[in-house]
């Protein structure tokens, strides 16, 4: 074999080997190119990963949850709430009892409003911690003389009661002229006369569960003694007028236990503090006496 043929032959292996390198290195850069692309979606998490990550323990016990159902959701206390009165002249005043005293009769399953219809809706409302009347009075006989007056109440199964100044406690109050006064009852009070708890031995609390009230039986605002005061003849029953005293403005209001007025609160606190020989409870006003 001449030179030339081997140079040449030489030649052209050196080319088919630079050839084959070509594509070798060609073919690892594709196949390096695809690894990638595996490990990015099918590759396993790295270990590191792993220790990054927190994870609750295990428990047997379930976990607390942070919801609650609507089984288990308890509704706000509400108070005071209003007692909305549509018709004021469906509240009968006067010497209704002919007793010299004067009664404000909201509602009386034995009285006028049993028959002639209710101020508001008598079952419109349903409370286990108490109940008061708002009302403004004047044109009183004697500005400087005092009447105590109460809140007269049984609910409808008579669970409930107060029936006469004792047995009202810090609910009554004393009119001293011209004002604003309120008069209550309360799951904090005594209920009933000389010891009796409402008027079938029950009270605002039955085995220390509170007693729901709804649907007064008797609802009336005793005024005694100024019925005598007013010359008011029994058989009148007037309406929101007596003999040029008036009665206007009443408001009635209710509340769950745990929301008492801080009103009626202060009231409770002063007649306790007298029963422990403290001060005597103030006059619950909030006109200025004329």
């Amino acid at each position: 074999m001449t030179m030339k043929k081997i140079a040449a032959l030489a030649l052209s292996l050196t080319m088919c080997a630079s050839m084959l390198a070509a594509c070798g290195d060609a073919d690892s850069s594709s196949k390096a190119d695809n690894s990638s692309v595996t490990d990015a979606t099918t590759a396993p998490a790295d270990d590191s990963a792993e220790d990054a990550t927190t994870t609750a323990p295990t428990s047997s016990e379930p976990a607390e949850s942070t919801t609650t159902t609507a089984a288990e959701e308890k509704p706000e206390n509400v108070g005071p709430a209003a007692v909305e009165i549509t018709d004021e002249s469906k509240i009968f005043v006067g010497d209704i009892e002919a007793k010299g005293n004067v009664r404000m009769e909201l509602f009386n399953t034995y009285g006028l409003t049993a028959t002639e219809g209710c101020a508001f809706d008598n079952e419109s409302f349903e409370f286990n911690g108490g109940l008061s009347v708002t009302f403004d009075i004047a044109g009183l006989p004697d500005q400087e003389k005092e009447y105590d007056a109460f809140l007269m109440f049984t609910n409808n199964d008579w669970s409930w009661g107060v029936w006469d100044i004792v047995g009202a406690g810090a609910g009554a109050v004393k009119i001293k002229g011209d004002g604003t006064y309120t008069v209550f009852v309360d799951n904090a009070l005594p209920f009933g006369k000389e010891g009796e708890i409402g008027n079938n031995g029950l009270g605002a609390y039955v085995e220390e569960t509170l007693v729901s009230v709804w649907a007064p039986a008797v609802f009336c605002v005793d005024i005694i003694g100024l019925g005598t005061d007013l010359g008011i003849v029994p058989e009148e029953e007037t309406k929101m007028d007596m003999h040029g005293c008036t009665i206007t403005n009443v408001k009635i209001e209710y509340w769950q236990d745990g929301s008492r007025p801080e009103a009626i609160q202060e009231r409770i606190d002063a007649a306790a503090g007298t029963a422990d020989g403290g001060e005597e409870a103030p006059v619950e006003t909030t006109a200025v006496s004329e």
